[in-house]
């Protein structure tokens, strides 16, 4: 007998293969270097694992990469914790932030996933703060033509909008956003933490950055950098200006591939490297080293100093408690300095609200006598300072 073999159509035989394709594909509208890293994250996540995948699944075509790449790259203490609304919401801002500006719009994919849509920065508390801190800092970029012009806007109201300042009395260095904000102190990271989220919610692709320890080993400090026009500028919650800061002399000292003297800038995507956490070393945070690009940027400082043949005169005023080691009672002391009759500057000294590598600094002559008036609560006390290059620092005791 003979058997009759039929052959299927080719209509049929497509829908077939599109069906096989799509039955072997977990991850729909997620490109295929996703994959294998999907997998890998959600078995790390646990139990956690079944919130991600759902997050995932229902992320809108648009915004899936996205969600894709913070999930495939994901620290391990996040995929085991990490609460899908958080993530929903991070996502659901960041995109916003990219379709209404400009700046937003034109960045290439791999600095928005990077820089802009991440929903933390080190070790902090993984607070919900995208959308809070999109409706508080848009307002003061809607007008803005640039991105240059965005980064001002930010900069110059970020303090004035959340209310906290820099004081060592803060719980923790590594604060999330809500702490600071219900406490209004944070440390020098804690107040990096607060301007890149301040900078991201409004689509500026911002890091954070900072050292272990600066070149003579007096401590640790962070700080912010923002890329305008494929270049990556510094600078602070309490700013000067890009690529402008009291510690520019000090980060042209800066040491390459020292882990403990070099400078580093933080990475969603993992590099290999990672930032030297001073308050937390057994977490790792992705990183690259940046110590080469603040040799060359901050030149100027050392060059202005090496051309000045005066020296530095920084000085602190403190309580009547007088000098802690802590520096947390430094106060704000209205200076005049004179040299003889003749007044030559004058300024105000850090508080506590101010980091602790920060000073009110003149630039004088060596082995000259100057006076010194300070005026704090009613009290006025005048003091003669006579400086070395050896003995640059003056402390004033107003009792």
């Amino acid at each position: 007998m003979k058997k009759t073999v039929r052959l299927l159509t080719p209509c049929i035989s497509l829908c077939l293969s599109l069906f096989a394709v799509s039955c072997s594909n977990p991850y729909p509208e997620v490109p295929v270097k996703y994959h294998a890293l999907l997998d890998s994250a959600f078995v790390h996540a646990g139990e956690n694992g079944t919130e991600l995948k759902k997050v995932l699944a229902e992320t809108p075509a648009e915004q899936k990469e996205g969600m894709a790449y913070l999930i495939a790259y994901m620290p391990d203490y996040d995929l085991t914790s990490l609460s899908a609304e958080v993530l929903k919401e991070n996502v659901e801002y960041a995109y916003r932030a990219r379709r209404e500006f400009e700046w937003c719009k034109e960045l290439p994919d791999s600095i928005f996933f990077n820089e802009v849509l991440p929903y933390h920065n080190v070790t902090e508390t993984r607070d919900n703060w995208r959308k809070m801190f999109y409706e508080r800092f848009s307002p003061y970029v809607k007008d803005c033509a640039t991105l240059k012009e965005a980064v001002y806007a930010v900069n110059k109201n970020v303090r004035d909008e959340l209310l906290v300042d820099y004081n060592t009395k803060r719980r923790a260095s590594d604060q999330g956003p809500f702490e600071s904000m219900e406490s209004k102190m944070a440390s020098c990271t804690g107040l990096t933490i607060l301007l890149n989220d301040a900078f991201r919610a409004v689509g500026i692709p911002a890091r954070f950055a900072g050292t272990a320890n600066w070149f003579d080993n007096r401590g640790n400090h962070s700080w912010n950098e923002v890329l305008i026009d494929g270049e990556w500028y510094f600078t602070e919650y309490y700013p000067e200006d890009l690529n402008r800061s009291w510690f520019a002399t000090d980060a042209a000292k800066a040491t390459v591939g020292s882990k403990n003297n070099g400078i580093f800038a933080v990475s969603y995507k993992p590099t290999g490297s990672y930032f030297p956490l001073e308050w937390d070393p057994a977490k790792k945070v992705n990183a690259v080293e940046v110590t080469p690009r603040y040799l060359e940027v901050c030149a100027y400082a050392i060059a202005r100093d090496e051309k000045d043949s005066r020296v530095k005169l920084d000085l602190e005023a403190f309580n009547h408690l007088g000098y802690q080691a802590a520096h947390d009672n430094r106060i704000p002391v209205d200076i005049t300095l004179y040299e003889g009759e003749k007044q030559i500057g004058g300024g105000t000294t850090c508080s506590t609200q101010q980091d602790l590598n920060n000073y009110l600094t003149f630039l004088v002559d060596p082995e000259k006598e100057y006076t010194v008036v300070c005026v704090y609560d009613s009290i006025t006390k005048k003091e003669i300072v006579k400086v070395s290059k050896e003995d640059m620092r003056h402390w004033i005791i107003m009792k």
